[in-house]
C-alpha cells in the first residue's frame, strides 16, 4: 500500500509538472483566471455576449475576481494624433497574449487559445482601454480575437471583453500546496495504521 501511496504522490507530482510546462507563459489558476508569466498579468474572460464599452469599462472597474479588485480593460498604447490608417495590431496587451503568449500569427485565424475556456472565447472583437476622438465621433480600439488585427468601434457598439489585473492573481498559494502534500501523506499513514 505504501508503495502505491508514493507512486501516486510521484505521479501527482509529474503531472502537474508536464501541465506547467505544456504551456510555461499561462498558468490556469481557475475560476476563469488566467495568469500570463511572460507579462506578469492575470486575464478573466469576461461577459459572452456583446456589450458596449461603457458597459465593458464598467464591467472590469467594479469586477471582483479571485477575491481581488482593481481589474481593468486591456491597454492599447495609441499615441496622438490617434489616426487608424493604418492600425497597429502589434501593440497593446492584447496583441501580446496573442502573439508571444498564444503563439499565433497576426492577420491569421487563430490556432491556439491556450487555457481559456474555448466555449467563451469570440472571435469577434475585444474592448480595450484606449478611447479617442475622429471626425467628431468618440471611438475606442478592437482587438480582434479571431485574426490577431485591431480596429475601431464607436462606443455603442457591440464587443467582448477581457478584464486584465497586475500579477498573479489566484495562485495557490505555496503553504496550501504544501498542506495538501502533508494531507495526503497523512491519509496514507493512517489508512496503513488501520489496515494492520
Amino acid at each position: 500500500m505504501r508503495g502505491f501511496i508514493f507512486a501516486f504522490v510521484v505521479m501527482m507530482s509529474v503531472s502537474l509538472g508536464f501541465s506547467t510546462l505544456a504551456n510555461a507563459a499561462l498558468i490556469d489558476n481557475g475560476g476563469g483566471l488566467i495568469y500570463d508569466s511572460s507579462t506578469d498579468l492575470t486575464w478573466y474572460q469576461g461577459p459572452n455576449t456583446g456589450v458596449n464599452w461603457n458597459q465593458a469599462y464598467g464591467w472590469a472597474q467594479n469586477l471582483d475576481a479571485g477575491g481581488v479588485t482593481g481589474w481593468r480593460l486591456p491597454s492599447y498604447p495609441q499615441t496622438p494624433p490617434y489616426s487608424y490608417d493604418p492600425i497597429d495590431a502589434g501593440l497593446g496587451e492584447l496583441s501580446q497574449l496573442w502573439v508571444s503568449s498564444l503563439g499565433n500569427t497576426l492577420g491569421s485565424n487563430y490556432t491556439n487559445p491556450g487555457p481559456f475556456d474555448p466555449t467563451v472565447w469570440f472571435a469577434g472583437g475585444y474592448w480595450t482601454d484606449d478611447v479617442y476622438y475622429n471626425h467628431l465621433t468618440t471611438l475606442a480600439a478592437i482587438y480582434g480575437m479571431g485574426s490577431g488585427t485591431v480596429g475601431a468601434g464607436t462606443l455603442g457598439a457591440g464587443a467582448f471583453a477581457f478584464a486584465v489585473h497586475d500579477g498573479n492573481v489566484g495562485a495557490p498559494e505555496p503553504a496550501t500546496t504544501l498542506l495538501l502534500s502533508l494531507g495526503v501523506m497523512g491519509l496514507a499513514r493512517v489508512r496503513r495504521k488501520c489496515g494492520k
